[in-house]
């Protein structure tokens, strides 16, 4: 399975991204630039391409896209656990419904009780989110970046996170939303943050493959698409 970093609208950029993928599904993290007046989205992906919901993607538009994997689930297929939406930390200087979204992020209430739920029930094997858990949100940027940058404390989502990671380690956790590639280990589960544009392979236990954004190549070999 491929996962592809934030793209912010470069739609033709993602495009080309997947079109030489063969039997590998693709996963976009979120931030994949729904609903913002003047980008002219894909309005069906054909293949097995999908993606979640960040804090820049109208939930409305998302949601009747036929390529959005959903709110939060469990897809049995490809044995992933997903959980859309984000907090924006700049939406006091954006425009409601224009390129801010009241609903970015779930609820608390479905969060606690419908999210976690299935989680622990389903406890997979991966876990795709657009943002992390809020102990991976200060490891990575550590605690006086918060403080200044990135709002004080974490948001409901990045708190429901947490508890969900303190319920069950899942063996890869892949998510976006900083803008940076980072790669570490916590608890035994391996948390993979794309940057923008950025794709991951992953296939059994492992990463197996990792491209930084200017270096979209794929190689096919015996009916397997690989990240050179």
């Amino acid at each position: 399975m491929i996962f592809i970093g934030d793209i912010h609208g470069r739609f033709s950029y993602y495009l080309d991204l997947i079109k030489n993928t063969t039997h590998t599904p693709t996963v976009q993290v979120g931030d994949f630039g729904l609903g913002f007046v003047g980008y002219d989205y894909p309005r069906k992906i054909e293949g097995n391409h999908y993606f979640i919901r960040g804090n820049h993607d109208s939930p409305v538009v998302a949601r009747s896209h036929p390529n959005y994997l959903g709110e939060y689930g469990y897809n049995e297929e490809l044995d992933l656990f997903y959980v859309s939406g984000a907090d924006s930390i700049d939406k006091h200087l954006r425009m409601e419904s224009i390129d801010w979204w009241r609903d970015e992020e779930l609820d608390y209430q479905t969060l606690n009780t419908k999210v976690l739920p299935l989680f622990e029930a389903t406890r997979p094997r991966v876990i795709v989110t657009h943002t992390c858990p809020s102990s991976i949100k200060h490891k990575i940027l550590g605690r006086e970046r918060i403080e200044d940058e990135w709002g004080g404390g974490p948001s409901v989502t990045e708190r429901a996170l947490q508890a969900m990671f303190e319920i069950h380690q899942p063996d890869i956790w892949v998510f976006g939303h900083y803008h940076r590639f980072v790669d570490i280990r916590k608890n035994g589960t391996r948390f993979i943050c794309l940057g923008i544009n950025q794709a991951i392979e992953i296939n059994g236990n492992d990463v197996i493959g990792s491209i930084p954004a200017a270096m979209n190549v794929f190689i096919t070999n015996d009916g397997h698409t690989y990240l050179a």
